[in-house]
C-alpha cells in the first residue's frame, strides 16, 4: 500500500499560476495518480518514492485546504491524505 510522507510545495496561493506537485512518499509505481479533492491529475512516475502531478490553476480558486490522495491501480487501494493548504 502506497504513503505519502511529504508534499513539495507543502502550500498554494490562492489565485496562484499552475504548478508542479511533488510527491514523496513509498510504494508508488508507474500507473500511481495523483487525486486533488478527488479529481485525478496528469502524474509521472519519478522513483517508487517519488511521484509528481501538474496542478492546474483552475484549481487554486477556492480557500481552504486540499486533500491530496494518490491511488495505485489495484481497485480499492487508497493512500491516506495529506493536506495542501490553499492560502
Amino acid at each position: 500500500m502506497p504513503t505519502i510522507s511529504s508534499l513539495s510545495p507543502s502550500n498554494a496561493t490562492l489565485g496562484g499560476a499552475a504548478f508542479t506537485l511533488t510527491v514523496n512518499g513509498t510504494n508508488l509505481v508507474g500507473t500511481s495518480i495523483v487525486k486533488w479533492n478527488g479529481t485525478a491529475l496528469t502524474t509521472s512516475y519519478v522513483s517508487a518514492t517519488q511521484i509528481t502531478a501538474q496542478v492546474p490553476a483552475s484549481d487554486l480558486t477556492t480557500s481552504g485546504t486540499a486533500s491530496i490522495t494518490v491511488t495505485n491501480p489495484a481497485p480499492g487501494v487508497h493512500v491516506g491524505c495529506r493536506d495542501l493548504l490553499d492560502q
